[in-house]
């Protein structure tokens, strides 16, 4: 985003300038991410207002946030919650709500611990685990993993500082929470999923993943026209579901399976939230077959949604929803690579077999306009008949950042997807725009 951090330049001569990019189109029928800001979307001017989110009907009387998705105001106003300051790693569970590490909460529902916790279904996706806090530092050096299926979401009280890491990626080929499993002989899971490969003469490679943008497609015989897996969902209405990415379909004749979706994370703040570290949501590549059989898809990349009075990305930020690499065809090939939490693609494995195909890179974006690749690139094959093709990359997440009319703040260089990378169908897997706050 150049022109952001250009305008972010000129920002930093004025005293309390703040630089907003709120209202990208996001589904590529011209509209904005506007309509969140229905019913109250920023603090009214009155003299004397005493609260950082703004005020309402009197100086003491607080906008509060109103959080969309599973998320709700009252998973943040519970009573005896804790100020967490976390220096030390620790693994949370989003089906239990157990955390442990630098931070202990035994499992069950409640406050426990300071913390509370709750779990909801979602119509057509993942659960959700809500956790709650009254406000959250998470240090340099720290990280956060996740086990679990259900997806991850924190409420906030307060203000929330992020400069450790938040992983939640796919990891050793298991989902991400919230997200779905690759293909074992068969097509990957979610609503994204790639399609295994075909098998005749020889075998294609399975289709990487779709979210933000579809996935790539496996080298394939003559005889089909395409495997990789669509776009699907939307984190712009006030209702989205919180889902993690789709896993990658398994290479043709029992091949290699497809890499696992990344997974789902949220960040609802009633406050300032600052990330100076990173939030990591990226798919697994694809494995590769035996001897003669096809490479698997790659998985694609989850979400990240932040939603706050004020957002502030810093220079040294980190948000990545890449896909996977797709795996290259037959035995003496490579697996494709693990989505990283960076702007560089993850790599499709190579094949030094005659009979196997090179796998698809996964979608990512690189920040230099013209070289934006947010959907998984093609395996391929070496012979349309008798030939043992690659994997197809997984395609990009999606990346949702809301907070009150003019207050977002992004002078990272590692957004991915950019804000203004557009999918296949035109639309922004990652959008800015406004939260709610009444």
């Amino acid at each position: 985003m150049h022109w952001t951090r250009a305008a972010l330049i000129l920002c930093a001569a004025v005293a309390g300038c703040r630089f907003s990019v709120d209202g990208i189109d996001t589904n590529g029928a011209g509209g904005g991410d506007m309509d969140l800001a229905t019913g109250g979307g920023g603090s009214v001017d009155m003299a004397g207002c005493m609260c950082a989110t703004g005020c309402s009907t009197s100086a003491t009387t607080c906008l509060a946030l109103q959080p969309s998705g599973p998320v709700t105001a009252g998973d943040y106003q519970q009573a005896n919650l804790i100020n967490a300051n976390v220096t030390a790693n620790i693994v949370i569970d989003t089906d239990s709500g157990q955390i442990t590490g630098g931070l202990i909460r035994p499992a069950g529902a409640g406050v426990l611990g300071g913390v509370g916790f709750r779990t909801t279904t979602q119509a057509g996706g993942p659960g959700a685990g809500i956790f709650s806090v009254a406000g959250l530092t998470l240090a340099a050096g720290a990280k956060v993993t996740f086990k679990g299926a259900n997806a991850f979401a924190l409420a906030s009280a307060g203000n929330v500082t992020l400069d450790g890491t938040v992983d939640a990626s796919c990891t050793a080929n298991v989902p991400g929470p919230g997200g779905f499993a690759g293909g074992v002989q068969m097509d990957g899971k979610g609503p994204g999923a790639g399609k295994r490969g075909e098998h005749i003469n020889g075998s294609a490679g399975g289709g990487g993943a779709g979210y933000g943008d579809g996935g790539g497609t496996g080298g394939l015989l003559a005889t089909q026209t395409s495997n990789g897996g669509a776009i699907w969902g939307d984190l712009t209405p006030a209702t989205f579901v919180l889902a993690g990415g789709s896993g990658g379909g398994a290479g043709g004749d029992s091949g290699g399976n497809g890499g696992s979706g990344g997974g789902a994370v949220m960040f609802a703040v009633n406050g300032v939230l600052r990330v100076g570290g990173t939030i990591h949501v990226g798919g697994c590549g694809g494995l590769h077959g035996d001897k003669d059989k096809g490479g698997g898809g790659g998985g694609s990349g989850g979400a990240i949604v932040l939603e706050a009075s004020s957002i502030a990305l810093t220079s040294t930020a980190v948000l990545a929803s890449n896909g996977g690499g797709g795996a290259a065809g037959t035995d003496m090939s490579k697996s494709g690579g693990d989505a990283l939490a960076a702007v560089t693609a993850a790599l499709g494995g190579t094949t030094m077999a005659p009979t196997g195909g090179s796998g698809g890179n996964g979608g990512a974006s690189n920040g230099m306009p013209g070289l934006h690749f947010t959907n998984g690139r093609d395996g391929l094959i070496p012979n349309a008949v008798t030939g043992f093709g690659g994997g197809g990359g997984g395609g990009v997440g999606r990346i949702a950042v809301r907070a009150q009319a003019g207050g977002i703040s992004d002078s990272s260089t590692a957004v991915t997807p950019d804000a203004a990378d557009s999918n296949k169908s035109g639309a922004h897997p990652t959008v800015y725009g406004v939260a709610k706050f009444q």
